[in-house]
């Protein structure tokens, strides 16, 4: 019997910069900043961001970029109607994604405060 990886999920969102050469800003959104801290690990690159605790943050350019998408794309699920990276509905941003990064083990999510 096969065990059961224990993942994370995130919503994300890959931003288009197109201010000379081409660059892009992808945001991860987790359930809390101890998912984001477990995810972090597996995703080489990215940081905790600097106002959101509970979102990883990354920039890229030239050939990261597609190191990047490789890496997203491994972790997709839920819809995959549109390209991580597409313009379907702006020029500014791909369509929203989600992600599950597997982790050692899933820490209980601290409610966030207002």
């Amino acid at each position: 019997m096969r065990r059961r990886v224990p993942t994370v999920k995130a919503t994300g969102r890959w931003f288009h910069k197109f201010h000379g050469n081409y660059w892009c800003v992808v945001v991860l959104y987790f359930e809390s900043a101890d998912h984001a801290k477990a995810a972090l690990p597996r995703l080489a690159g990215f940081r905790v961001a600097d106002k959101s605790p509970d979102a990883l943050v990354t920039s890229a350019s030239g050939r990261m970029t597609d190191k990047l998408l490789r890496t997203l794309k491994k972790y997709r699920v839920g819809d995959k109607t549109h390209a991580i990276d597409g313009l379907p509905f702006s020029i500014d941003c791909g369509p929203d994604f989600e992600i599950a990064v597997p982790v050692e083990a899933v820490p209980v999510a601290t409610p966030k405060t207002a």
